[in-house]
């Protein structure tokens, strides 16, 4: 039993003995590492942190203010041209003032009195300052009528047959002096149109009718007193009475 340990025990000691002779042995090969054992740090590159650097980690070196750059140029300002003036639109026309009603009559009760005017318009009563006079109608007032409106002369007042105006602000119509019916004439007293309304006077002869000059040139009865009187023009006046057609008139005279 011995025996054999011993025989056992020499193939031992005379390796070694050759190690002490030859240096130590290399080291054994690393085993090779499987990939799925790899550590995944190992494996991939860590990627940089995306968060922002505190300043308290920041370098204790304060890096040296750059020059001021200059602020970037403004654009050139574009005005903008001009629009192209649009086309005028057309204005609306005007409405053109209501033409006046119609006058034109027969008798007087074709007349009304309409608005502010007598007009030949078929009405539920007749109105009785509403006349037909020489086939127009026309409105006799209860009583004269004076502009406001100065005057120099007869020439300057003009009348209005339908509304009984008179004064230098109307149209020439050429009716202002009538020795019957409408009459509008200039006041040489206080230069004002008067409008009056004279009623016709029957007569025979010359010798029936006379003149009347205050407040308007118009043909009156012949007084008792100048029966018989021969009217002399241009020494007792410019307007001779005359008899016409069976009415009391007036002549104008140049003087």
């Amino acid at each position: 039993m011995i025996a054999r340990f011993v025989v056992a025990l020499v193939p031992v000691f005379a390796c070694a003995g050759q190690e002490n002779r030859s240096g130590p042995l290399p080291d054994p090969l690393p085993s090779p590492v499987s990939p799925s054992a790899a550590s995944p740090a190992a494996a991939s590159p860590t990627p940089p942190s995306s968060s922002p650097v505190s300043p308290s980690a920041a370098s204790p070196t304060t890096p040296s203010p750059s020059p001021a750059s200059p602020p970037p140029a403004s654009p050139p300002s574009v005005l903008p041209s001009p629009a192209s003036p649009s086309p005028a639109s057309p204005s609306p026309a005007s409405p053109s003032p209501a033409s006046p009603p119609p006058s034109a009559c027969t008798v007087d009760g074709d007349c009304n009195f309409v608005r502010d005017r007598c007009a030949a318009v078929p009405g539920q009563a007749v109105s009785p300052e509403c006349v037909c006079f020489q086939g127009t109608c026309a409105l006799r007032p209860s009583g004269p009528r004076i502009s406001q409106q100065a005057c120099d002369t007869t020439r300057d007042c003009n009348i209005d047959l339908a509304t009984a105006r008179c004064g230098p602000d109307l149209p020439d119509d050429n009716l202002r002096v009538r020795w019957t019916g409408p009459t509008c004439q200039c006041n040489a007293t206080d230069h004002r149109c008067h409008f009056a309304w004279v009623d016709p006077i029957a007569c025979k002869t010359v010798d029936d009718c006379w003149v009347e000059e205050t407040p308007l040139i118009r043909p009156i009865p012949r007084p008792r007193r100048l029966k018989g009187r021969t009217f002399k023009g241009c020494v007792d006046g410019e307007r001779v009475p005359a008899c016409d057609a069976g009415q009391c008139t007036l002549h104008g005279l140049r003087c």
